[in-house]
Protein backbone atom coordinates (compact mmCIF):
# COMPACT_ATOMS: atom_id res chain seq x y z
CA UNK A 1 0.00 0.00 0.00
CA UNK A 2 1.63 3.76 -0.60
CA UNK A 3 2.18 5.57 1.83
CA UNK A 4 -0.32 8.57 0.96
CA UNK A 5 -2.70 5.51 1.27
CA UNK A 6 -1.21 4.51 4.58
CA UNK A 7 -1.61 7.82 5.72
CA UNK A 8 -5.37 8.47 4.54
CA UNK A 9 -6.14 5.69 6.28
CA UNK A 10 -4.85 6.24 9.64
CA UNK A 11 -6.60 9.83 9.31
CA UNK A 12 -9.97 8.35 8.76
CA UNK A 13 -9.33 5.37 11.53
CA UNK A 14 -8.26 8.43 14.10
CA UNK A 15 -11.50 10.36 12.75
CA UNK A 16 -13.53 6.99 13.38
CA UNK A 17 -12.06 6.55 16.86
CA UNK A 18 -12.69 10.15 18.41
CA UNK A 19 -16.24 10.41 16.83
CA UNK A 20 -16.89 7.12 18.47
CA UNK A 21 -15.53 7.76 21.49
CA UNK A 22 -16.90 11.53 22.03
CA UNK A 23 -20.62 10.07 20.90
CA UNK A 24 -20.47 7.09 22.95
CA UNK A 25 -20.65 9.55 25.95
CA UNK A 26 -23.44 11.82 24.35
CA UNK A 27 -24.95 8.31 24.20
CA UNK A 28 -24.94 7.56 28.15
CA UNK A 29 -25.64 11.76 28.91
CA UNK A 30 -29.13 11.48 26.34
CA UNK A 31 -30.10 8.13 27.84
CA UNK A 32 -30.10 7.15 24.24
CA UNK A 33 -31.35 3.74 23.24
CA UNK A 34 -31.41 0.73 20.82
CA UNK A 35 -34.82 2.21 19.03
CA UNK A 36 -33.22 5.65 18.52
CA UNK A 37 -29.83 4.49 17.02
CA UNK A 38 -31.84 2.58 14.66
CA UNK A 39 -34.21 5.54 13.84
CA UNK A 40 -31.22 7.45 13.12
CA UNK A 41 -29.49 5.14 11.11
CA UNK A 42 -32.85 4.84 9.00
CA UNK A 43 -32.96 8.79 8.81
CA UNK A 44 -29.35 8.62 7.63
CA UNK A 45 -29.43 5.68 5.01
CA UNK A 46 -33.06 7.23 3.13
CA UNK A 47 -31.26 10.87 3.23
CA UNK A 48 -28.03 9.90 1.95
CA UNK A 49 -29.79 7.15 -0.80
CA UNK A 50 -31.54 10.42 -2.04
CA UNK A 51 -28.06 12.90 -2.71
CA UNK A 52 -26.88 13.78 -5.31
CA UNK A 53 -23.33 14.03 -6.16
CA UNK A 54 -22.54 16.92 -9.15
CA UNK A 55 -20.12 15.86 -11.50
CA UNK A 56 -20.59 12.47 -10.71
CA UNK A 57 -22.61 9.95 -13.03
CA UNK A 58 -25.85 9.24 -11.61
CA UNK A 59 -25.14 5.59 -11.42
CA UNK A 60 -22.11 6.17 -9.65
CA UNK A 61 -23.90 8.37 -7.29
CA UNK A 62 -26.76 5.98 -6.48
CA UNK A 63 -23.52 3.50 -5.79
CA UNK A 64 -21.48 6.35 -3.68
CA UNK A 65 -24.70 7.05 -1.40
CA UNK A 66 -24.99 3.27 -0.59
CA UNK A 67 -21.10 2.69 0.13
CA UNK A 68 -21.44 6.46 2.22
CA UNK A 69 -24.94 4.84 4.09
CA UNK A 70 -23.20 1.49 5.04
CA UNK A 71 -20.50 3.47 6.19
CA UNK A 72 -22.61 5.67 8.21
CA UNK A 73 -24.52 2.45 9.89
CA UNK A 74 -21.36 1.06 10.70
CA UNK A 75 -20.07 4.65 12.52
CA UNK A 76 -23.91 4.18 14.31
CA UNK A 77 -23.39 0.77 15.33
CA UNK A 78 -20.08 1.42 16.85
CA UNK A 79 -20.81 4.12 18.69
CA UNK A 80 -24.45 2.50 20.52
CA UNK A 81 -21.87 -0.50 21.26
CA UNK A 82 -19.41 1.52 22.86
CA UNK A 83 -22.05 3.13 24.84
CA UNK A 84 -23.90 -0.29 25.79
CA UNK A 85 -20.27 -1.51 26.84
CA UNK A 86 -19.81 1.95 28.79
CA UNK A 87 -23.25 1.49 30.63
CA UNK A 88 -22.48 -2.22 31.17
CA UNK A 89 -18.87 -0.94 32.97
CA UNK A 90 -20.44 1.73 34.72
CA UNK A 91 -23.12 -0.45 36.33
CA UNK A 92 -21.12 -2.82 37.17
CA UNK A 93 -18.49 -0.35 39.16
CA UNK A 94 -21.54 -0.04 41.57
CA UNK A 95 -21.84 -3.59 42.48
Amino acid sequence: MPENEIRLEARLTAIEYVITEMAKTVYVQAGLTSDHFRIMRENAREKLMAETFPGIDAALADHMGAEIADEVDRLYRGIEDAGTALLSRIANQGK
